[in-house]
């Protein structure tokens, strides 16, 4: 249910994207041989926005440990986990969590 869950989330965001005025868009994922992975890298016009996607309604603080290295490592400003979530949380000072119910 999880990868039918990403693969609709990330559907989403690059047809949204899609319609957008943003003129150049990539699309990837990051996953290293030690296991770190976020699920979608969309890097345009405005830098670099990795997103996160979780079927659960609330994300655990451990579960965020690559999204924070990552930010860090790239000098991020910005992460955004997308979830089943009721509400928009900051469950970290640089990471948005927004309801897949904005999309």
């Amino acid at each position: 249910m999880g990868a039918a869950f990403e693969a609709f989330v990330s559907e989403e965001l690059i047809k949204g994207f899609s319609c957008s005025n943003y003129s150049h868009m990539d699309y990837s994922y990051y996953r290293t041989r030690n296991g770190a992975e976020i699920d979608l890298i969309i890097q345009g016009d405005f830098g670099i926005l990795p997103v996160e996607i979780k079927m659960g309604t609330h994300v655990k603080p451990g579960a965020l440990r690559w999204m924070k290295e990552f930010l860090l490592r790239n000098d991020i400003p910005l992460g955004i986990v997308i979830n089943n979530s009721d509400r928009v949380v900051k469950p970290a000072d640089n990471i948005l969590q927004l309801p897949v119910s904005v999309l």
